[in-house]
């Protein structure tokens, strides 16, 4: 208890300190782009998924050299069959970033985090209700700049490619659950993005 005691003293010392540096903000916007989910089957030649995200952005300048984003919203997969339908899903990121000033109003961001992602899809069949989801979480490295086009206007573009730690699938028919996880799969997630954002 002690431990964890000091270790929220020592990260609430570290944040207080950041805001109060010289040039810390808060960046608030929207963002889209593409992306992949690259899986490599063991005996089998890869596949990919693709996918259009849809994000609420905010970036967090704490201090002259660092940066924090976090990023929620929606995956659109892009279905494989012509005419089939879009299936959406959950996304959320958080990634901590080194802060290089290349410029009065031209940042260069390089870091990493953690990418979460969730995809629920349910039907009806034989008087059963039924689900599938499927949950990934994946270590990701990350480049972003991030333009001022204005004192509060700013616009960014960016790229991340990671590996995935958890491929989680379960599938639920009433009250039975079923582990379908998929096994000798490496999946790898890359993206590129872009957006607009307004300074506060």
């Amino acid at each position: 208890m002690r431990k964890t005691l000091l270790v929220l003293l020592l990260v609430a010392a570290v944040l207080s300190s950041a805001f109060a540096a010289k040039d810390s903000s808060v960046m608030l916007g929207l963002s889209s782009g593409y992306s992949q989910l690259v899986s490599f089957h063991e005996n089998a030649d890869s596949t990919s998924m693709d996918i259009v995200p849809v994000k609420a952005d905010a970036l967090f300048y704490l201090g002259d050299s660092f940066a924090l984003n976090v990023a929620l919203g929606m995956d659109i997969y892009l279905p494989e069959i012509d005419g089939a339908d879009a299936q959406t899903g959950f996304v959320a990121d958080i990634l901590a970033y080194y802060r290089l000033k290349a410029g009065d109003s031209f940042d260069i961001l390089l870091g990493g985090g953690m990418s979460y992602r969730n995809q629920t899809e349910r039907g009806t069949g034989e008087g059963n209700t039924t689900s599938e989801s499927v949950n990934m979480l994946a270590l990701m490295a990350s480049l972003r700049l991030q333009i001022a086009a204005s004192d509060h206007l700013g616009i960014f573009a960016g790229a991340d490619v990671g590996y995935n730690i958890m491929n989680k699938a379960t599938f639920k028919a009433d009250s039975i659950s079923i582990d379908v996880s998929p096994k000798n799969v490496n999946i790898m997630p890359w993206a590129v993005k872009a957006g607009i954002n307004y300074r506060f």
